[in-house]
């Protein structure tokens, strides 16, 4: 049995909040959008995520290596966000047993979605491995926490702290100098954000029916590929 380790971010717009979490790569699109965490996850023939990825991202997930998602969900607090994983608990649900283990204030200075993102990117692109033992959803959900909080004692669920080396020097600083866990050299991480913006820009054309649908629902989800590096002169004040 395992537990699956996301951080929700609260915004003081107060008009949707957003859920980061490291799983496998590709395991998004590889299984057809379904985002426990978007209302329409089973939706036919295909949830509104799916429709909106790119070509790109719809491939067989790998085992082996990690994709940080960010996804904005309607709920507009931590109370309505615990409303939203109360109503799918249970054993034949999305949620077996959905817990809360850590909640407090950011202490971060630089805290704008546009300094979030690149934080994120940072510590993705320095990893792109994934490891039960060692790089997981549970350790970066750690490593995110402590280092947005200043919490020195944040660490993994259940069981992998056994194992866990806090590494959040990751998400700052850009990797453009550094080569990754697999020898790959990172050339210039404006340039990855440019076509991040990019791919934004081409969904957001090929997608407006959706985006108008999405509107009318009050749904405000939009994953990282969909909504790329716009930048909301917002601050969270919140993490779990």
């Amino acid at each position: 049995f395992t537990y699956h380790t996301a951080v929700l971010l609260e915004w003081d717009h107060e008009q949707f909040t957003t859920v980061v979490e490291l799983a496998y790569q590709y395991g998004l699109g590889g299984y057809g959008g379904k985002s426990n965490w978007v209302e329409d996850r089973d939706a036919k023939p295909m949830p509104a995520l799916f429709e909106a990825m790119p070509g790109s991202l719809k491939a067989p997930w790998k085992t082996d290596r990690s994709e940080i998602r960010i996804i904005d969900v309607p709920a507009r607090n931590l109370e309505e966000f615990k409303a939203y994983l109360h109503k799918y608990e249970g054993p034949k649900k999305r949620f077996v047993d959905p817990q809360i283990k850590y909640s407090g204030p950011i202490t971060i200075s630089m805290r704008s979605q546009d300094a979030i993102f690149r934080y994120i990117l940072n510590y993705s692109i320095r990893d792109i491995t994934y490891s039960e033992e060692f790089h997981n959803c549970q350790s970066f959900a750690a490593d995110f926490y402590g280092f947005l909080c200043d919490n020195n004692d944040a660490e993994p669920y259940h069981p992998v702290k056994i194992l866990y080396t806090p590494r959040r020097d990751l998400f700052l600083y850009a990797p453009n100098n550094y080569e990754d866990n697999l020898g790959l050299k990172w050339i210039d991480v404006e340039k990855i954000i440019a076509k991040t913006k990019d791919m934004k820009n081409f969904v957001e054309t090929k997608n407006s029916d959706m985006k108008n649908m999405i509107s009318e629902s009050g749904e405000n989800m939009r994953a990282l590929f969909q909504k790329g590096l716009e930048v909301i002169a917002n601050q969270s004040h919140r993490w779990i």
